[in-house]
């Protein structure tokens, strides 16, 4: 019997069994206030994939979830060389954008953009990342190219 707990996939029953107790005797005990546990009754979805490894139709599927699951390691340093050149370029930002501070406070408006978008590293760094993915990086230029064309 213990043979099948060392077992990845036994294992893997075993948690989420645990994780199917848990949801059901916290909120018991602690009252419905507890909203952490829908993540474990979401975690008993898992079984489903269980179920799915068994079925032959499957077979495709789970070859790109192990490719997917391999080139995990790739995607991780790149997201790090991404971080990092957008930190990099966010203490250019600030360096930048500050030089020229009595500028951006003329009226509210501006002033209100430039702490909002560059007033920290932290801010630079999110807007570096608004203009990255093209998230409504339009209200963002705008302001400073009229201000600093030079920048864009």
């Amino acid at each position: 019997r213990l043979q099948y707990l060392r077992t990845p996939w036994g294992q893997f029953d075993f948690w989420i069994v645990v994780i199917g107790l848990l949801a059901e005797v916290m909120p018991k005990l602690l009252g419905d206030s507890f909203s952490a546990i829908l993540t474990f009754r979401v975690a008993r979805i898992l079984r489903v994939a269980r179920a799915a490894r068994l079925m032959p139709e499957f077979r495709v599927l789970w070859m790109l979830v192990r490719g997917l699951a391999s080139a995990m390691h790739t995607l991780v340093w790149a997201i790090v060389i991404l971080v990092a050149v957008i930190y990099a370029f966010g203490i250019l930002g600030v360096e930048l954008m500050h030089e020229d501070r009595a500028q951006w406070e003329e009226d509210d408006t501006t002033r209100r953009i430039f702490y909002d978008n560059f007033g920290n590293l932290p801010r630079t760094m999110l807007t570096l990342f608004q203009i990255t993915t093209v998230d409504s990086w339009g209200d963002v230029v705008r302001p400073v190219v009229y201000r600093r064309p030079a920048l864009v």
